[in-house]
């Protein structure tokens, strides 16, 4: 695990609440990258839950607070499991994954026809696409970047109904970031200076200190209300037949 493990293991994510309203009382959900459990909190006392994870300390944790969590890969857990679940959830997996074709088959044979996946991702449409020097939003941490148009795309491919996009706002864990990332975007465009991924010019620093700085004025207009925030949750559902 990152030293940023934090954000991939607590609870007060936004695909949580979110991904809730479309779960019936009594469905079964695999949860792939599952992490320490926590999603089950949102569910129903009567829904089956199923959780994966490869991360060791993930595993440790969920047994801790006494969640179904097995360190098991998609790939075998499936060749057992076919058409078992009611509803898959994916949240912040697939932007690390290099053999999509292979998960996304695998995860989609463990679904009931008729059932739903429920995929979660940065949304590089949003404001993470203006940060620099973002290593968490690089090869080899982040093999793939999704928007909507690829999330569409990626249903198109395995036939499968789109029910809903959402794009999350601004989350309060991010909003200082959303406001730094901001005021650095528009210092760029007042110095003219062209956005790269990786910037290691003299000038970089400087500009993010002085950004840094205006965010904390920048922060009272509350414009982070009316933007979008780091990720992107698509619900689908398989096919009947």
């Amino acid at each position: 695990m990152l030293k940023d493990e934090w954000y991939y293991l607590h609870e007060g994510k936004t695909e949580y609440d979110y991904s809730r309203k479309f779960i019936e009382e009594d469905d079964r959900v695999l949860d792939i990258g599952a992490g320490r459990g926590a999603f089950r909190h949102y569910l129903s006392e009567k829904n089956y839950y199923q959780g994966l994870d490869l991360s060791s300390k993930a595993i440790e944790l969920a047994k801790k607070d006494g969640a179904n969590v097995l360190p098991i890969p998609i790939e075998e857990f499936s060749e057992e499991n076919k058409e078992r679940f009611d509803v898959v959830s994916i949240f912040q997996v697939i932007e690390h994954i290099s053999s999509l074709d292979k998960f996304m088959c695998s995860a989609i044979d463990c679904i009931v026809k008729g059932g739903l996946l429920i995929v979660a991702t940065p949304d590089n449409d949003g404001f993470i696409k203006y940060v620099s020097n973002f290593c968490l939003n690089l090869p080899p941490h982040h093999t793939l970047h999704w928007n909507e148009r690829s999330l569409r795309s990626m249903a198109e491919k395995y036939n499968l109904e789109v029910l809903d996009i959402y794009r999350e706002p601004v989350s309060s864990v991010h909003r200082q970031w959303w406001y730094n990332t901001m005021s650095t975007t528009y210092l760029n465009r007042l110095l003219r200076r062209d956005f790269r991924m990786i910037d290691y010019r003299f000038t970089y620093k400087t500009v993010r200190l002085a950004a840094k700085i205006l965010a904390q004025f920048y922060k009272l207009s509350g414009a982070h209300k009316k933007s979008f925030g780091q990720s992107i949750i698509m619900v689908c559902r398989k096919p009947d037949v």
